[in-house]
């Protein structure tokens, strides 16, 4: 009987966690991209701002040594964070290549003692739809690698 207390204590203690959770702060994974039989990753970080529900902030996508950053809105539930982004604040291409304006659906999950982001994204370039795909992060204390200073 003490375990079932116990584990019910548990889930109720984790499921009001992840419902306050503030998604302030940085976020660090990866992008997939599914190209027919092919899926592509792209290193993908989140820098949040969460007020009242509310999402502000940039994201980064990079392959290679290519990269887009990109200002983005959306709102958080608790549970679910739907993003939609804005605008390509920097970036560095390679001919006939487009980064894609993306928006997404990312399920807020704890696993282990981390917090993890995960969904799926698709998006839009001046050439139509892009290949859609999933995002996979974690929730990061160390900034310094996240938003790499580009060589120029």
């Amino acid at each position: 009987m003490l375990r079932i207390v116990v584990f019910v204590s548990f889930l109720t203690f984790s499921f009001t966690a992840l419902q306050a959770q503030d998604l302030s702060g940085f976020w660090s994974g990866k992008l997939t991209q599914h190209t027919g039989d092919k899926i592509v990753d792209y290193t993908f970080t989140l820098s949040l701002e969460h007020n009242e529900g509310k999402i502000t902030g940039k994201s980064y996508v990079a392959i290679d040594d290519i990269y887009a950053e990109e200002s983005l809105e959306g709102y958080f539930d608790g549970k679910i964070l739907k993003f939609q982004e804005k605008e390509i604040l920097k970036q560095k291409v390679i001919p006939n290549l487009e980064w894609c304006i993306k928006n997404g659906l990312l399920e807020l999950k704890y696993d282990k003692g981390t917090l993890r982001l995960e969904g799926w994204w698709k998006g839009v370039t001046s050439f139509g739809l892009c290949d859609d795909g999933e995002v996979f992060l974690e929730k990061k204390e160390d900034i310094a690698f996240l938003f790499p200073i580009p060589k120029n």
